[in-house]
């Protein structure tokens, strides 16, 4: 967490992709950081080491085994996290913002999906919606998917159909890019922030 709860107007949420720990993402996302915003970055609830067991650990959100207890899992832990951040404040914040990195963006989309945060806006960030979620499930305000120009995982091609499923469950989004891979780009993160919680 970084910023101050009792001066804080706004919460942003950063779930982190596949592998990577909560501390080391809320690094990548120091472009938020000013007074008034409050940053949560929570952490998957499976550790593992990334290439044997001297290697650093990473985290994970959820792997397929036992697939419907994890979604339940992590939607129980990020509302918990969620109210403890309410509770904190001592109040419920003016805005509330989930940017959810690679899959850490499919975990925001379930998470929103849920219904009980209904965030100002959310980014999908070099990630995709969860795919089997269909018309019906609630619309978010504002949804952003953001990705660079030479990401492996969200390539040209795949953009289309990503689109097609956010438009068959009657929800609008905003496309983002930048010159650049698989991250979160610094300039665009703070720009889109300056506009969406200026």
């Amino acid at each position: 967490m970084a910023g101050d709860p009792d001066v804080s107007r706004s919460v942003w949420y950063l779930l982190h992709g596949y592998g990577q720990l909560a501390p080391d993402f809320l690094a990548q996302c120091e472009a938020l950081d000013r007074p008034g915003r409050l940053l949560v970055a929570p952490e998957g609830l499976s550790r593992f080491y990334t290439r044997g067991v001297s290697e650093r650990p990473g985290a994970s959100w959820m792997t397929r085994e036992d697939r419907d207890a994890e979604i339940r899992d992590q939607a129980a832990y990020l509302e918990a996290v969620h109210t403890e951040v309410v509770r904190r404040m001592g109040k419920p914040p003016d805005r509330t913002f989930v940017l959810g990195f690679s899959q850490g963006a499919t975990t925001a989309d379930r998470w929103v999906a849920g219904g009980g945060l209904q965030p100002d806006a959310v980014m999908l960030w070099g990630g995709a919606p969860a795919m089997d979620l269909r018309a019906g499930t609630p619309v978010v305000r504002h949804l952003l998917m953001v990705h660079g120009t030479q990401d492996p995982f969200v390539t040209p091609r795949a953009v289309p159909p990503i689109l097609d499923l956010l438009a068959s469950r009657g929800q609008e989004v905003e496309t983002v890019s930048f010159e650049g891979g698989h991250v979160v780009d610094p300039s665009t993160l703070a720009s889109l922030a300056e506009r969406l919680d200026p």
